[in-house]
């Protein structure tokens, strides 16, 4: 499934495409039309008519409580065997069935979490090959080794999968990433590469074009390889006239690396060119305004630009995301393109999970799940009270209006445990 989760109690909330849609799977949240009447309320079981209502009203995504249905279905399926057991069984016999069927549903539970965590590793592996990928074309660049553009295609597919199904885990692994000690320029690209193909995927390209935003974004950097790496992560303000005219030569260099490539389309290379190019003409190196700018230039443009701003820098430390999501937000419409950003901004929490957050109250709560329509109204847990005092209490800010976020403090990792 493409799946943006979060969890909220004991639910969890998955983003699901319409075309995936299935009989039986339950409404997390209401679904609106376009004037804001309600199509579907919230805890709707979906049927084959809903949901082709969804699909004639070209509602492209839906938020979903899968697991609620696997343990609804699972509940039903034991109650039908445990009726025919009583209907078979004597008294003596029942509480040991009935220990059987204990069983059976632990045994299902744990099923469920090896396949979630199975799912993750497979996420993991496919950034990883991505990861090993880059690395090997940036090393490539000093000796003139040539492009493979194929194997790049391959590696954008396999991300794209991976989107599709565990857009959660790649996100995670994403911001995870990018707060390493120092900016790591093969990370860099694959992150843009999710990013780039999930703004292109909610903008409804074409299968084939999201690919080619993700091997756009694998390549997009190759240029900067040429340049000396005391130049490439200082600030274009601290440098020279002829090392700021180098570092902004990198696009066009790796347009021209490019052009060698096998297996790499003219959109794709143009898109490489255009990356550092802005809405009003005041980017690099062409100096292109918006209307001369590609599709796929412009997703990278915002791509690359909160990556960037999530990643540490030798200057500046990395921002936190919703930091780097405001700013990216007050260039909307003026440096970068505004349909693309309102595409980044629909897939990524403005507060993620593994935010450490202090609410009006003076609480510290960790953000452990989002509500996507309402992003300034996280799911936490409660850690510290205002005098200090350990609090371990789940507050919904969407059902709580007596508390709001206050600041953003630091992140964690949301995989490991808070004290």
């Amino acid at each position: 499934m493409n799946g943006m989760e979060s969890s909220a109690g004991a639910r969890t909330v998955v983003r699901v495409p319409t075309r995936q849609l299935a009989p039986g799977m339950i409404l997390a949240e209401t679904v609106a039309d376009g004037s804001g009447g309600v199509l579907l309320e919230q805890r709707t079981e979906l049927s084959a008519r809903a949901i082709a209502l969804l699909t004639r009203r070209g509602v492209g995504f839906v938020y979903v409580c899968n697991d609620v249905v696997a343990r609804e279905r699972l509940a039903a399926a034991q109650a039908d065997e445990e009726r025919e057991l009583r209907q078979t069984m004597t008294a003596d016999s029942v509480p040991t069935a009935l220990d059987g069927l204990m069983q059976s549903a632990r045994a299902a539970m744990v099923s469920l979490a090896a396949h979630e965590e199975q799912a993750r590793a497979q996420a993991a592996a496919a950034w990883q090959a991505a990861y090993a990928f880059v690395q090997e074309a940036q090393a490539g660049v000093a000796v003139r080794r040539r492009v493979d553009g194929g194997a790049a295609l391959a590696c954008a597919a396999a991300l794209q999968g991976m989107l599709q199904r565990e857009q959660h885990s790649l996100l995670a692994l994403l911001h995870r990433r990018a707060r390493q000690l120092e900016f790591d320029p093969a990370a860099h690209a694959v992150n843009v590469a999710v990013l780039a193909m999930l703004i292109a995927a909610t903008l409804r390209l074409a299968d084939g074009e999201q690919q080619q935003a993700g091997q756009a974004a694998l390549l997009h950097d190759l240029g900067m390889m040429r340049l000396d790496p005391a130049v490439a992560n200082d600030p274009s303000a601290m440098l020279g006239l002829q090392e700021r005219m180098a570092l902004k030569a990198h696009p066009a260099w790796g347009a021209e690396l490019l052009a060698t490539a096998r297996r790499v389309e003219a959109v794709v290379v143009v898109a490489v060119q255009q990356h550092h190019e802005r809405e009003d003409g005041s980017g690099y190196p062409q100096a292109l305004d918006g209307k001369r700018l590609s599709r796929l230039g412009r997703i990278l443009a915002v791509a690359d630009t909160y990556e960037r701003l999530v990643s540490p820098r030798a200057y500046r430390a990395a921002y936190l995301p919703h930091a780097a999501l405001k700013i990216v937000l007050g260039k909307a419409g003026r440096e970068l393109e505004r349909e693309a950003v309102r595409a980044l901004l629909d897939n990524l929490a403005l507060y993620p999970a593994g935010t450490v957050v202090r609410l009006n109250t003076g609480e510290i709560a960790l953000v452990v799940g989002a509500n996507p329509r309402v992003p300034l109204r996280p799911l936490l847990r409660l850690l510290r009270n205002p005098d200090g005092t350990p609090a371990g209490v789940t507050v919904d800010l969407l059902n709580d209006k007596r508390r709001f976020i206050a600041e953003a403090l630091s992140q964690v990792d949301p995989e490991e445990p808070v004290s």
